[in-house]
């Protein structure tokens, strides 16, 4: 099976779980993936694209959108770690917000909920 390199912003496909190359990147990307993006993210609070983030890693655009959209969804599983990320769909830009943030853990925050405050 080829790998999949099809994706859709903010979308857990199902089909990446079945991608065996994307279980062998997953198991040797898990401990260090997640802080990689928040690096990034961190970087510019505009945020950016899926196909940025996956240029900078040198990584498949449809496994950074899986790790993505997973993190996003289940945001409590990724926290107290890693902070919280959450899309803008009008841009496609991705967005990092620290734990510390007021809002972190409002639940089906989206973007245009987002009140920005220095840190």
């Amino acid at each position: 099976m080829s790998p999949v390199t099809t994706f859709t912003p903010n979308v857990i496909n199902d089909d990446v779980f079945n991608d065996t190359q994307y279980k062998d990147f997953y198991k040797s990307e898990c401990s260090t993936i997640h802080s990689d993006i928040k690096d990034i993210l961190k970087q510019d609070f505009n945020g950016y694209t899926i196909e940025y983030i996956s240029q900078t890693l040198h990584k498949n655009p449809a496994y950074i959108n899986q790790i993505m959209s997973i993190w996003n969804k289940h945001y409590l599983s990724f926290f107290k770690n890693h902070g919280r990320i959450i899309f803008n769909p009008k841009n496609n830009h991705w967005i990092y917000i620290p734990n510390r943030h007021p809002q972190a853990n409002v639940s089906g925050l989206c973007f245009e909920e987002l009140t920005f405050y220095r840190m």
